[in-house]
């Protein structure tokens, strides 16, 4: 990798930065844990999901210093400057006063759930080595249970370094995930990101059957020549049902019978049939 800071390669030691400059950085800051009492502070921060927790007290010159979004607030005088208090949206106290601790001490005690949700956070405000530092901790962490949550999420916000880890991980254990609620509420929700799975599964499974169109309706979407068979090839009984990938057609549903595949999308109220044979 190559060091943000230094722009000299390194073995990943700490999301972007060399461990050279890491500690250099810890340095900078490590003062700034002095000027954290409330006493000091000119501006106080609020977890809108949790506001009887209380306010989080800062100082503006490190929120500036961290965040061109909170440059942005209080260059421009906008309501939060004038009046001393933010109000953050959708953040639970516990994530607000991480949040404004990293800021402070670069440093910050992640879990699975805390890495999501710090990760939506460092976005949202600019802060590019937390929102780096948790997305390699995410990639870190994949596994069977968390790689559909987590792919969600990093489509959500366009991580394409997460989403090819977590595809990997859902690719490798298909057989599992299927099978899953939560794999169910995805095709409802955002068949999309199904397509997006299934893609990625014939492109690492290469062995997969193919066949090619014989006949189909007047619909002009079912005479794709390719359709891939994600059933683990064409090897069901007759009368068989499994689904299927076109690339035209989206994930249908196919039924064997007698050497030849009858396929069966409803699209508009309506049901659109093509034959294949094999």
């Amino acid at each position: 990798m190559r060091c943000k800071s230094c722009e000299s390669s390194f073995q990943d030691y700490f999301a972007d930065t060399c461990k050279q400059c890491h500690e250099h950085h810890k340095a900078k800051v490590a003062f700034l844990g002095a000027t954290h009492p409330a006493s000091f502070s000119d501006v106080v921060l609020f977890a809108s999901d949790d506001e009887a927790a209380g306010p989080i007290p800062a100082h503006k010159a490190v929120l500036v210093s961290r965040s061109p979004v909170f440059r942005a607030m209080f260059e421009n005088e906008m309501e939060e400057s004038l009046s001393g208090t933010i109000k953050i949206g959708e953040v639970s106290y516990r994530t607000l006063g991480a949040f404004v601790n990293y800021l402070y001490t670069a440093e910050v005690r992640l879990d699975q759930q805390f890495a999501c949700v710090l990760f939506v956070m460092a976005e949202k405000y600019q802060v590019q080595h937390l929102k780096d530092y948790c997305q390699t901790f995410l990639v870190a962490n994949l596994n069977c249970d968390n790689s559909l949550s987590t792919y969600t999420l990093a489509h959500r916000h366009n991580a394409k370094q997460i989403i090819d880890a977590a595809l990997i991980v859902i690719t490798d254990n298909m057989d599992k995930l299927t099978s899953r609620k939560e794999y169910a509420k995805l095709k409802e929700k955002d068949p999309q990101l199904v397509i997006e799975i299934y893609e990625a599964f014939l492109s690492r499974h290469s062995s997969f059957s193919c066949v090619r169109t014989v006949s189909s309706t007047s619909y002009d979407d079912c005479s794709m020549g390719l359709l891939f068979v994600l059933s683990g090839g064409l090897g069901l009984s007759s009368g068989g049902e499994a689904n299927v990938y076109c690339q035209s057609l989206g994930v249908v549903t196919w039924w064997r019978n007698d050497g030849v595949v009858m396929l069966v999308r409803v699209s508009g109220g309506r049901q659109r049939i093509c034959s294949f044979s094999y």
